[in-house]
């Protein structure tokens, strides 16, 4: 998750940083605009639900699509 959050200096650089990572089966969920609590760092709690959703969205378009023979393999039981 690429920070939402943060001050000083550095934030642009580690925010950067975060966002250009290229890693096979790596991927990164950008936090930024979601909601922030008063203290300015955390998120809020329907913020850290939408960004579940957004974790489970990329999680879910990164499997493997599945062959005819690997359904038919997963349905036995």
């Amino acid at each position: 998750v690429a920070l939402a959050s943060g001050q000083g200096p550095f934030i642009d650089k580690v925010r950067e940083a975060q966002l250009g990572i290229e890693l096979p089966k790596v991927k990164c969920v950008d936090a930024k605009g979601l909601e922030l609590e008063p203290d300015h760092v955390h998120l809020t709690t329907p913020s850290e639900v939408r960004l579940g959703e957004m974790l489970a969205d990329v999680f879910v378009h990164t499997l493997p699509s599945p062959t005819k023979s690997n359904a038919a393999k997963r349905l036995r039981y």
